[in-house]
């Protein structure tokens, strides 16, 4: 069974499981007094109550129940719903128990599938074992200045959310979803003064990235990684030699990553007038075996040095480890 018909079937479950609507009416003739209800208002900065979903990102809400013949590590996924647009949600006639609501906002790109399970096309109904796949963005590439390149959405959010919902009463929740990924900016600075020759392509070689990441979060919204591999990013800079010094740009890649600590490589591809090409390699560790991390929510820069330093600077910004992002780097919402 494909992905897509396994949540088509969770979304119609959901609808009748939940009860969803916009007002608080009865239904199927359950008396209201032996049911109850939830009310969630859904933002995406700290400070707003009715933001709403852009059209470039897709949000789905997944809800899960425990289930006495589940197994002990098991959630049951009680339903999903496909594209959640708005800023506020209710759910009827729900009965009196334990739920968890995941709430996990991906770029939307119609060719790419980023919902998937530890196997995929299982159709599992355990919600533990849904991820998101990281991979199919890491594969549209870096950004970069010098050409510049804008950076392709790569901006997963999440909010997690466990309620025990009593009878006769009204649960009412407000939801701030949070970026889940970090970003690399890798400043080579003005490469025409860092090298003698031709810079023909930088490829920044990341090893043991992790490529997907699970929807919840063991209550303690914590980022659940797996799935290491090997991923190149390339990017090809302009020539800058023949222009005026001041109207030079350093060069940068960017690239959107999960929370990992850095393990690889930078390799500078050059070639010299007679097209002699010579390979100059950087580890992502400094002299002293120092690594550099990207956190949750946070850009890290890493400026070089230059050729015989071999060395990175590092600097952390955008994260006040309370909200969404600081207003000063432009990572403030959504």
């Amino acid at each position: 069974m494909k992905m897509m018909k396994h949540w088509k079937l969770y979304i119609a479950m959901l609808a009748t499981a939940l009860g969803f609507t916009a007002c608080n009416e009865q239904e199927d003739g359950i008396e209201s007094n032996e049911t109850c209800a939830v009310e969630f208002s859904i933002s995406t900065k700290a400070t707003a109550t009715t933001d709403t979903v852009s059209k470039n990102q897709l949000m789905r809400l997944f809800v899960g129940e425990r289930k006495p013949e589940h197994g002990v590590e098991e959630l049951h996924l009680l339903g999903v719903m496909e594209d959640v647009v708005q800023g506020h949600l209710t759910f009827n006639n729900l009965k009196p128990q334990w739920y968890k609501f995941a709430f996990v906002c991906v770029p939307r790109y119609p060719e790419l599938e980023l919902f998937t399970e530890e196997n995929p096309g299982e159709a599992t109904c355990d919600m533990n074992r849904i991820m998101v796949d990281y991979e199919p963005i890491l594969k549209l590439g870096a950004g970069s200045i010098t050409p510049d390149i804008p950076i392709k959405d790569g901006n997963i959010y999440r909010k997690v959310v466990s309620l025990w919902l009593e009878k006769g009463k009204t649960a009412t929740e407000h939801v701030v979803l949070t970026r889940l990924n970090g970003q690399l900016i890798l400043d080579m600075g003005i490469l025409c003064d860092q090298f003698e020759h031709y810079v023909d392509s930088i490829v920044l070689e990341l090893t043991n990235l992790p490529t997907r990441l699970y929807i919840t979060d063991n209550d303690k919204d914590e980022i659940k990684i797996t799935e290491l591999k090997t991923v190149r990013f390339k990017t090809n800079p302009a020539d800058q030699s023949e222009r005026l010094e001041n109207e030079r740009k350093h060069h940068k890649l960017i690239v959107n990553l999960l929370p990992c600590e850095l393990d690889g490589k930078i390799f500078v591809y050059t070639t010299a007038k007679n097209r002699v090409k010579e390979v100059f390699e950087f580890s992502l560790k400094t002299d002293t075996g120092q690594s550099f991390n990207i956190k949750r929510n946070t850009k890290t820069t890493l400026q070089f040095n230059g050729i015989y330093k071999g060395d990175f600077d590092v600097k952390y910004a955008g994260y006040d480890g309370t909200n969404i992002g600081v207003a000063d780097d432009n990572w403030n919402g959504w």
